[in-house]
């Protein structure tokens, strides 16, 4: 597992910048480990219930408008990778508050939620 958590911590940080600069995350990014993340829920059940929490979770949140839909296409992989139930919710939740501090800070609106998420992700499943 130590050789994928750089692997990992450049596809966040690619992801970061992305949206950052461009505003999006780009479906060069996020489908192919979207399709991933599927394809490791299936054989590995523990990966599910993050999953299923967090595409729900921002499923509901792109309907309100809320996120954009590189968010509810990255997402989904980050629940997976996160492993459990609980570890999804934090994952959530860490993500909310890490965007809620960055837009305390800024004058951009919408502010971009990829790099809170990324990290959050990146916390929560040990990569830094």
């Amino acid at each position: 597992m130590q050789l994928v958590f750089p692997i990992l911590a450049i596809w966040l940080i690619a992801l970061s910048v992305s949206d950052i600069r461009e505003r999006r995350l780009p479906n060069t990014l996020t489908l192919p480990a979207l399709f991933g993340a599927v394809v490791g829920a299936a054989t590995h059940p523990a990966a599910t219930p993050g999953l299923l929490l967090a595409a729900s979770a921002y499923g509901v949140a792109h309907a309100l408008g809320g996120c954009g839909g590189g968010d509810l296409k990255l997402v989904p992989t980050l629940g997976a990778m996160s492993g459990s139930l609980v570890a999804g919710a934090v994952l959530i939740l860490l993500a909310q508050l890490l965007t809620l501090a960055a837009a305390a800070g800024s004058r951009r609106n919408p502010q971009a939620h990829g790099p809170p998420l990324c990290a959050a992700a990146a916390l929560s499943c040990g990569i830094w």
